[in-house]
Protein backbone atom coordinates (compact mmCIF):
# COMPACT_ATOMS: atom_id res chain seq x y z
CA UNK A 1 0.00 0.00 0.00
CA UNK A 2 0.96 3.78 -0.27
CA UNK A 3 0.85 5.40 2.92
CA UNK A 4 0.64 8.79 3.34
CA UNK A 5 0.28 9.68 -0.44
CA UNK A 6 -1.09 13.68 -0.83
CA UNK A 7 -2.09 15.11 -4.23
CA UNK A 8 0.55 18.01 -6.21
CA UNK A 9 -1.18 20.55 -7.28
CA UNK A 10 0.56 22.60 -9.73
CA UNK A 11 -0.64 25.77 -11.62
CA UNK A 12 0.44 27.20 -14.79
CA UNK A 13 -0.37 30.42 -16.65
CA UNK A 14 -0.22 30.16 -19.99
CA UNK A 15 0.00 32.74 -23.09
CA UNK A 16 -1.78 32.64 -26.50
CA UNK A 17 -0.44 29.55 -28.56
CA UNK A 18 2.04 28.44 -25.88
CA UNK A 19 2.88 25.08 -25.52
CA UNK A 20 1.34 23.34 -21.98
CA UNK A 21 5.23 21.08 -22.28
CA UNK A 22 3.49 17.48 -21.42
CA UNK A 23 3.28 14.51 -23.34
CA UNK A 24 0.30 12.28 -22.00
CA UNK A 25 -1.10 8.60 -22.14
CA UNK A 26 -5.04 9.26 -21.94
CA UNK A 27 -5.59 5.98 -20.13
CA UNK A 28 -9.62 5.23 -21.15
CA UNK A 29 -11.53 5.47 -17.70
CA UNK A 30 -8.40 6.44 -16.44
CA UNK A 31 -6.29 9.41 -15.20
CA UNK A 32 -3.77 10.97 -17.73
CA UNK A 33 -0.09 10.24 -17.25
CA UNK A 34 2.38 12.14 -17.71
CA UNK A 35 4.65 10.80 -20.79
CA UNK A 36 7.18 13.18 -20.83
CA UNK A 37 7.30 17.07 -19.97
CA UNK A 38 8.76 18.64 -22.62
CA UNK A 39 9.61 22.33 -24.15
CA UNK A 40 6.79 24.69 -22.29
CA UNK A 41 5.04 25.96 -19.12
CA UNK A 42 5.19 23.00 -17.09
CA UNK A 43 8.97 22.48 -18.18
CA UNK A 44 9.32 26.29 -17.11
CA UNK A 45 7.01 25.45 -13.77
CA UNK A 46 9.74 22.73 -12.99
CA UNK A 47 12.62 24.59 -13.55
CA UNK A 48 11.41 26.63 -10.71
CA UNK A 49 10.09 24.68 -8.18
CA UNK A 50 11.18 22.40 -5.48
CA UNK A 51 12.30 18.58 -6.29
CA UNK A 52 9.24 17.38 -4.66
CA UNK A 53 7.05 19.47 -6.65
CA UNK A 54 8.36 19.50 -9.96
CA UNK A 55 5.81 17.32 -12.48
CA UNK A 56 7.71 13.79 -13.62
CA UNK A 57 7.03 10.80 -16.20
CA UNK A 58 4.66 8.42 -14.51
CA UNK A 59 3.01 10.98 -12.48
CA UNK A 60 -0.98 11.21 -13.09
CA UNK A 61 -3.40 13.95 -13.56
CA UNK A 62 -6.64 13.53 -11.51
CA UNK A 63 -8.05 16.64 -11.75
CA UNK A 64 -7.95 19.66 -14.50
CA UNK A 65 -9.25 23.44 -13.08
CA UNK A 66 -11.16 20.96 -10.73
CA UNK A 67 -12.51 19.18 -13.40
CA UNK A 68 -11.61 15.31 -12.53
CA UNK A 69 -10.41 13.58 -15.93
CA UNK A 70 -12.57 10.78 -15.77
CA UNK A 71 -16.20 11.72 -13.98
CA UNK A 72 -15.82 15.20 -16.13
CA UNK A 73 -13.79 14.54 -19.00
CA UNK A 74 -15.16 16.43 -21.39
CA UNK A 75 -14.99 19.79 -19.55
CA UNK A 76 -11.39 18.87 -18.01
CA UNK A 77 -10.46 18.27 -21.79
CA UNK A 78 -11.55 21.97 -22.82
CA UNK A 79 -9.71 23.28 -19.92
CA UNK A 80 -6.89 22.10 -20.53
CA UNK A 81 -6.91 22.69 -24.02
CA UNK A 82 -8.48 26.38 -23.75
CA UNK A 83 -8.34 27.59 -20.53
CA UNK A 84 -5.32 30.32 -19.92
CA UNK A 85 -4.68 29.21 -16.20
CA UNK A 86 -4.21 25.31 -15.31
CA UNK A 87 -4.35 23.99 -11.83
CA UNK A 88 -3.07 20.44 -12.43
CA UNK A 89 -4.26 17.78 -9.58
CA UNK A 90 -1.77 15.06 -9.85
CA UNK A 91 -0.34 12.18 -7.76
CA UNK A 92 2.40 10.44 -7.76
CA UNK A 93 2.77 6.84 -7.74
CA UNK A 94 4.73 4.30 -5.77
CA UNK A 95 7.37 2.23 -7.69
CA UNK A 96 8.37 -1.67 -6.74
CA UNK A 97 10.36 -4.23 -7.73
CA UNK A 98 9.86 -7.93 -8.45
CA UNK A 99 11.22 -10.89 -9.82
CA UNK A 100 8.67 -13.63 -10.52
CA UNK A 101 9.34 -16.96 -12.47
CA UNK A 102 6.74 -18.53 -14.20
CA UNK A 103 8.07 -22.07 -13.37
CA UNK A 104 5.72 -23.61 -15.95
CA UNK A 105 2.57 -21.08 -15.40
CA UNK A 106 1.10 -18.22 -17.49
CA UNK A 107 1.72 -15.49 -16.02
CA UNK A 108 -1.51 -14.87 -14.77
CA UNK A 109 -2.76 -11.55 -15.40
CA UNK A 110 -5.04 -9.64 -18.35
CA UNK A 111 -3.79 -5.84 -19.22
CA UNK A 112 -4.11 -2.98 -20.92
CA UNK A 113 -2.22 -0.28 -23.24
CA UNK A 114 -2.67 2.06 -25.90
CA UNK A 115 0.07 0.38 -29.04
CA UNK A 116 2.43 3.67 -30.08
CA UNK A 117 1.53 5.69 -27.12
CA UNK A 118 1.76 3.76 -23.94
CA UNK A 119 4.95 3.11 -21.89
CA UNK A 120 3.87 1.06 -19.64
CA UNK A 121 1.00 -1.75 -19.60
CA UNK A 122 -2.24 -1.62 -16.57
CA UNK A 123 -3.08 -4.75 -15.08
CA UNK A 124 -6.95 -4.91 -15.45
CA UNK A 125 -7.45 -8.67 -14.21
CA UNK A 126 -5.25 -11.28 -12.19
CA UNK A 127 -5.88 -15.36 -12.79
CA UNK A 128 -4.25 -18.13 -11.87
CA UNK A 129 -0.68 -18.13 -12.77
CA UNK A 130 2.83 -17.17 -11.65
CA UNK A 131 1.71 -13.57 -10.58
CA UNK A 132 -1.21 -14.83 -8.12
CA UNK A 133 1.17 -17.48 -6.29
CA UNK A 134 4.02 -14.77 -6.40
CA UNK A 135 1.79 -12.10 -4.84
CA UNK A 136 0.41 -14.62 -2.16
CA UNK A 137 4.16 -15.51 -0.49
CA UNK A 138 4.81 -11.70 -0.55
CA UNK A 139 4.11 -8.93 1.95
CA UNK A 140 1.53 -6.54 0.75
CA UNK A 141 3.70 -3.87 -0.59
CA UNK A 142 4.99 -6.29 -3.26
CA UNK A 143 1.77 -7.68 -4.22
CA UNK A 144 0.71 -7.28 -7.18
CA UNK A 145 -2.66 -5.65 -7.44
CA UNK A 146 -5.83 -4.84 -10.27
CA UNK A 147 -4.77 -1.16 -11.28
CA UNK A 148 -0.69 -1.71 -11.10
CA UNK A 149 1.47 -0.57 -14.15
CA UNK A 150 4.67 -2.40 -15.14
CA UNK A 151 6.89 0.11 -16.08
CA UNK A 152 9.67 -2.26 -17.31
CA UNK A 153 10.24 -5.89 -17.86
CA UNK A 154 14.19 -7.20 -17.97
CA UNK A 155 14.92 -3.79 -18.26
CA UNK A 156 13.06 -3.40 -21.23
CA UNK A 157 10.68 -0.31 -21.65
CA UNK A 158 7.06 0.74 -23.98
CA UNK A 159 4.35 -1.04 -23.96
CA UNK A 160 4.91 -3.01 -26.68
CA UNK A 161 8.30 -4.24 -26.20
CA UNK A 162 7.39 -5.17 -22.23
CA UNK A 163 4.67 -7.77 -24.20
CA UNK A 164 6.99 -9.13 -26.06
CA UNK A 165 9.15 -9.56 -22.90
CA UNK A 166 6.79 -11.21 -21.04
CA UNK A 167 5.91 -13.40 -23.76
CA UNK A 168 9.20 -14.62 -24.66
CA UNK A 169 10.49 -15.13 -20.64
CA UNK A 170 10.42 -17.42 -18.39
CA UNK A 171 11.36 -15.25 -15.47
CA UNK A 172 11.16 -11.33 -15.45
CA UNK A 173 12.23 -8.53 -13.51
CA UNK A 174 9.53 -6.74 -13.09
CA UNK A 175 9.79 -2.40 -12.26
CA UNK A 176 5.56 -1.82 -11.01
CA UNK A 177 4.12 1.76 -9.56
CA UNK A 178 1.13 2.37 -8.25
CA UNK A 179 -1.10 4.63 -6.47
CA UNK A 180 -3.56 3.35 -3.58
CA UNK A 181 -6.92 4.70 -4.79
CA UNK A 182 -8.46 4.29 -0.99
CA UNK A 183 -6.12 7.08 0.02
CA UNK A 184 -7.05 9.53 -3.01
CA UNK A 185 -10.67 9.57 -3.73
CA UNK A 186 -10.03 11.67 -6.76
CA UNK A 187 -8.02 8.86 -8.43
CA UNK A 188 -9.60 6.21 -10.13
CA UNK A 189 -8.61 3.48 -12.51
Amino acid sequence: MCQGVQPLFVVVNLEENCSRGLALDVWPQGPWQVLRVQEGKVLEYNNAASERKVVKPQDFIVSVNDFHVVEDYQRAYEAYMQQTRLKLEIVRPKHYTIKVAKSGLAWGFIFVYQPKRSNCIRITRIEPGAIEDFSRQVGEDQQVEVGDFIESANGVRGGTAIVQELNRSEEVDLVMFRVDDRELPNFKL
